[in-house]
């Protein structure tokens, strides 16, 4: 019998991360978050290659390690505010 272990633990990494972004940023990582998950699923329903859950994971993480330089270095609070200038900062201090 076929469990969704996989897909359970999965989604748990997922939130993990999401959960970890300063929470005047999460919404629009949770909205990214969703979007690569129906991405997902469209690519499956087309027949293309879809992301895996390491793929997904590994964006959701470089996209929190942002949102914690963004909030504790630069201190936005909001990605409207973010420039080319902070996202220079960011590659420099995490290669």
């Amino acid at each position: 019998m076929a469990t969704d272990q996989v897909e359970r633990l999965a989604a748990g990494r997922r939130q993990r991360r999401v959960l970890a972004v300063p929470s005047p940023l999460r919404p629009s990582v949770e909205a990214f978050s969703d979007f690569m998950i129906r991405s997902r699923e469209r690519s499956r329903r087309a027949g293309t290659l879809p992301r895996t859950d390491g793929t997904i994971e590994a964006a959701l993480a470089i996209v929190r390690d942002l949102a914690l330089f963004l909030s504790s270095e630069c201190g936005r609070q909001d990605w409207a505010l973010t420039d080319v200038h902070d996202l220079e900062a960011f590659l420099r201090a995490v290669p």
